[in-house]
């Protein structure tokens, strides 16, 4: 079998009389499963100058390790023979190595400084990565990235939302509704019989990605009461806070509902 000036995919096992990979050939081989590349050749196999091995994960359960690609009676040019790892998860890294029969490709996965994690995310990665053996479709997706950008968005949506952008808008929200309260000249109309007031306010706060996840939260709300004056004072309150955005990093903007409170208070 002669593979010239393209890439041809060894998928399973398969005995062949001999290998040539010539005019920067590519050879495909795919690891994990059941169907690991494992070619034998009873004669030859031969690597021209520029040959390459592009290195494919069909599962994360048995992808680390060492892999017999290429089991072959001679090997030659062998030192030409350079690993692609362009088809590698970016969760993973590859090398490659021979003897004098075997083309071994090595597997390993990248621990969390080569991923680029922060503090919160190594220390939720293990867990993750025990889980994906459980779900095809997600194991699937993880075994489609090739890039850290996307790989640390991708880990972010199996952690917790711990980063703290949800209790600081929540927080942020209701301090800045009362904080009126201590003004002396607050926004009362008085309509002798009766009076009322209205306030609205706003707030922002943002945190930007360290050991933990960053946020981009904020809001407007709008507080109203009346008072009236028979023979004692009665005051109903009527409150309103309406969240304009609450996001986490490399998350989608959610708006949340406005939520009214009534709260009469008696003389």
């Amino acid at each position: 079998m002669t593979v010239s000036g393209a890439m041809f995919d060894a998928i399973g096992s398969a005995q062949i009389a001999s290998l040539a990979v010539t005019d920067n050939g590519v050879l495909g081989v795919t690891l994990g499963g059941s169907n690991d590349t494992a070619l034998q050749v009873s004669g030859t196999a031969s690597f021209d100058t520029g040959s390459k091995l592009a290195i494919k994960l069909s599962n994360v359960q048995s992808a680390e390790g060492d892999h017999v690609v290429v089991q072959a009676g001679t090997l030659a040019g062998v030192n030409n023979l350079t690993a692609s790892t362009t088809l590698l998860p970016f969760l993973y890294k590859g090398s490659l190595s021979s003897n004098a029969n075997q083309v071994i490709v090595s597997v390993a996965r990248k621990d969390a400084t080569e991923l680029g994690l922060n503090r919160s995310e190594a220390s939720g990665f293990a867990a993750v990565y025990a889980a994906l053996v459980d779900d095809e479709d997600v194991e699937g997706i993880f075994l489609a990235i090739s890039d850290q950008e996307q790989f640390r968005k991708q880990l972010g949506q199996m952690l917790p939302e711990h980063e703290g952008g949800t209790f600081e808008n929540v927080t942020l929200g209701s301090r800045a509704m009362v904080r009126f309260l201590a003004d002396p000249k607050g926004p009362f109309k008085d309509e002798g019989k009766w009076g009322y007031w209205v306030a609205q306010a706003g707030w922002g706060s943002s945190k930007s990605v360290g050991d933990t996840a960053g946020y981009d939260v904020g809001g407007w709300g709008i507080s109203a009461g009346a008072n009236t004056r028979p023979v004692s004072e009665i005051s109903v309150h009527l409150s309103a806070i309406s969240t304009a955005r609450t996001a986490t990093r490399a998350m989608a903007t959610k708006s949340g509902p406005s939520s009214w409170n009534w709260q009469p208070t008696g003389a």
